[in-house]
Parts: C-alpha cells; structure tokens; sequence
C-alpha cells in the first residue's frame, strides 16, 4: 500500500487513520474466526469468552485468569491460519492457564499442525 501526501503535517493524521483502519479490520475478522474456532472449542465446558484488542510489543495474544483474552491488533497482518492458531491457543488457556501436557494436547486435538503454524507466525514478527 502506498500513501503519499504533499503536506507534512498529513503524513500523522494518515498514520493514524491507517492504524484505526487496521483496529477496525482487526476486530471484525478476531470476531470472525472466533466464532469459526469456538466450534471446535465449546464442547470442553468453558464459558464463551471476552475478546479485547491490546497493542503487545512480544505477545499476538493473551489470556487473563478472569478468562479475557487480548489479541494483538498487528495479527491481522498474518494469515487466517495465524490468526486461528493464536486463538486456539489463547482459548486453550480458559481450560488450561499452563502450557503443561494437557494444555499441548488439547492444543494439538483442536490444531493438529499447530507446531507448522506457530513456526510460520514467527515469520511476521
């Protein structure tokens, strides 16, 4: 994508009209997949969870103990199967706070080809 402008002071405002774009984006496919990934996942008798967007300098996402889990907007960048991965990953945690054996093999029965994913998202960051 490229923007240009002959005004200086434009080049901030387009930054962040650029980064709302991008929030905006984020929120509407998190939700998507969310839903997508929350069939493979309601069965294991966990609330449906918060989904909240955080800006994280070294996280794509995270679950608090209250069971909210943040996704970093900047994911959006990656492809659905990041995307997913991330979220499966952070539901994962609603039933699991560790990353112990049973988090893995829960994790590896929703994603078998998780371990692939997570070596491609590592790429973006």
């Amino acid at each position: 994508m490229v923007v240009s402008t002959g005004n200086k002071d434009g080049c901030g405002r387009i930054k962040t009209q650029l980064t709302d774009w991008y929030r905006a984006r984020a929120a509407q496919v998190f939700a998507d997949r969310l839903e997508r990934c929350w069939e493979r996942f309601r069965k294991y008798g966990v609330g449906f969870p918060e989904v909240r967007l955080k800006k994280m300098q070294r996280r794509w996402g995270s679950c608090t103990k209250r069971g909210v889990i943040y996704l970093n907007p900047v994911l959006i960048k990656t492809p659905k199967s990041a995307i997913d991965y991330v979220i499966l990953h952070e539901l994962c945690h609603l039933k699991h706070p560790d990353h112990g054996k049973a988090f893995q093999q829960l994790l590896q029965t929703l994603l078998p080809e998780w371990k692939l994913v997570k070596q491609k998202l590592e790429f973006y960051q």
